[in-house]
């Protein structure tokens, strides 16, 4: 019998600091800024040029560490990032793991890129633009190469510990997920593996086995892409045709998650066997207020806190009703960043009313000629 997301909210919590469960945080480590400003005179055309006042400026982790933050409050934990040297914001970064407290009991292991640059975001937020908090523009600084890290293989291979746990492959594009890395990963760790992609869809191959894929519609379309059809991100029809697609032409996909930023519905795609046939049950997770507002970073809540529900023994359905609440969630704070799992309980109830859950069928996968909207 499936839960209701406040039960599974309190599911989770109730395994606070048990310290049963064992996650592996694997991914790119950021400097993420968020830059508060406000137009100075907003009756001069952008021609004109546009002038900004700065209100405040908030420096934060991005990347796997605020995965790795959130699962700390679950289980043990171990987080591996990319040991960064070079960059504007290599001290940032330096500065911000060692002053988290939420990651003193996180085991970290820091595999050398070579020189690579530390990757930021500098996001300019305007608060009452567009009736919502709206990212005017972002600045990004990455490496312009890819780092060498085969030494990945030979560290992870040595951590017999890793075997069994839940991993978190958290790629932001950053260049620290490559196919060597994503080969040491598979050969590591035999448990549960959760992937929130950038879109290196040949380097994934070499995961194994994959419990949960999280994709944006774009990120959907783009993997339809790499594997033969064109879908439309937008159509609902469309989504559906494309995922199946994809879960029949990856074996190794257990279930897919297509979730956007904002106010997009969120849609489960559980696969399952029962009585030889290839089954895939649908999910969806429809938002009951539209007038939510964005919260950046909703994807990497989502993605932490369905990995802790996975971690604690939730089946997958139950788990994404814990990871919608997280994203959730952040529309009821007034602050950027993933939320701590004390403010998820404390807001279960009123996050869990922003959604209801809607059962969309289910579909069998080997015989299932998907509909689409064109082509």
């Amino acid at each position: 019998m499936r839960l209701d997301a406040v039960s599974a909210v309190e599911l989770m919590y109730a395994a606070k600091g048990s310290r049963q469960a064992h996650f592996i945080a694997v991914g790119d480590a950021i400097v993420d800024k968020t830059v508060r400003v406000a137009r100075v005179d907003r009756r001069l055309s952008l021609g004109d040029g546009t002038f900004l006042r700065c209100n405040s400026v908030e420096t934060e982790l991005g990347g796997s560490p605020t995965v790795a933050r959130a699962l700390a409050a679950i289980g043990r934990t171990t987080m591996v990032i990319p040991a960064y040297n070079r960059g504007e914001e290599a001290a940032s970064l330096s500065q911000l793991l060692d002053a988290d407290p939420s990651l003193r009991a996180v085991e970290t292991i820091r595999i050398d890129c070579q020189d690579c640059v530390v990757p930021s975001v500098t996001r300019y937020i305007e608060q009452d633009y567009l009736r919502r908090d709206h990212q005017i523009f972002r600045v990004e600084e990455r490496s312009d190469r890819i780092p060498e890290i085969d030494a990945a293989a030979v560290i992870l291979g040595r951590r017999p510990n890793m075997k069994g746990a839940i991993v978190v492959l958290s790629d932001y594009g950053r260049g620290f997920v490559t196919e060597t890395l994503c080969s040491a990963v598979s050969d590591a760790a035999a448990g549960k593996l959760i992937l929130d992609p950038a879109g290196q869809w040949s380097h994934y191959r070499r995961l194994g086995d994959i419990e949960v894929l999280l994709l944006r519609g774009d990120q959907l379309a783009d993997l339809c892409r790499y594997e033969g059809i064109d879908v439309d991100p937008v159509s609902a029809l469309d989504r559906r045709a494309g995922v199946l697609f994809v879960l029949s032409r990856w074996p190794q996909l257990g279930n897919v998650v297509v979730k956007d930023h904002g106010t997009a519905d969120t849609a489960l795609f559980r696969k399952r066997v029962e009585t030889g046939r290839m089954l895939v049950d649908v999910l969806g997770f429809r938002k009951s207020d539209q007038a939510l507002k964005t919260r950046l970073g909703g994807g990497t809540a989502f993605a932490a806190y369905l990995s802790a529900g996975i971690g604690v023994g939730l089946d997958v359905m139950d788990a994404a009703l814990v990871g919608e609440t997280g994203a959730l969630t952040m529309s009821l704070l007034d602050r950027p960043g993933v939320p701590s799992i004390e403010e998820i309980y404390r807001s279960r109830k009123e996050a869990a009313a922003l959604f209801s859950i809607c059962d969309e069928g289910t579909e069998e996968l080997d015989s299932v000629a998907p509909q689409r909207d064109f082509l």
